[in-house]
């Protein structure tokens, strides 16, 4: 069994905001994840990384739904660090298709970087350091 259920916003750039999610994403906690991301979207990083590192299951219709308010805001929705038996869950729904998933947190970051218009926020000072914000299990 995979530890407690978190999202830790990590760090944030301009529109481009990385989020650190640990546990299982099931029935129980997808709420939590769909309310936390969207809430990190709606604040204006509309540009989201998961890592899913430490993740053990996730819900894909809560990362459909992420994706979906990520576009409607003008951004998108990628996944980073996706463990093995997770990445065949993503294959066999098809979401790898339509979510994109990379290695690391690094290169997600490097290929969405491109991606935010004009880079707003961070210059050369690098992501800015949130720490456990919304970390833990919500009702």
């Amino acid at each position: 069994m995979t530890a407690e259920f978190t999202f830790i916003l990590q760090s944030v750039r301009g529109q481009l905001a990385v989020a650190d999610v640990t546990g299982d994403a099931d029935y129980a906690t997808a709420p939590v994840l769909r309310k936390r991301g969207q809430a990190a979207i709606d604040s204006g990083h509309p540009v989201l990384v998961l890592d899913l590192s430490g993740v053990g299951e996730v819900d894909s219709s809560t990362l459909g739904a992420l994706r979906h308010h990520a576009r409607a805001a003008g951004g998108t929705l990628a996944l980073a660090a996706v463990p093995e038996r997770l990445a065949r869950m993503l294959a066999l729904t098809g979401a790898e298709t339509v979510l994109p998933v990379h290695p690391t947190v690094g290169e997600a970051v490097t290929a969405l970087s491109a991606s935010v218009a004009g880079g707003t926020g961070g210059g050369d000072d690098g992501p800015e350091r949130v720490g456990d914000v919304g970390a833990g299990r919500s009702e």
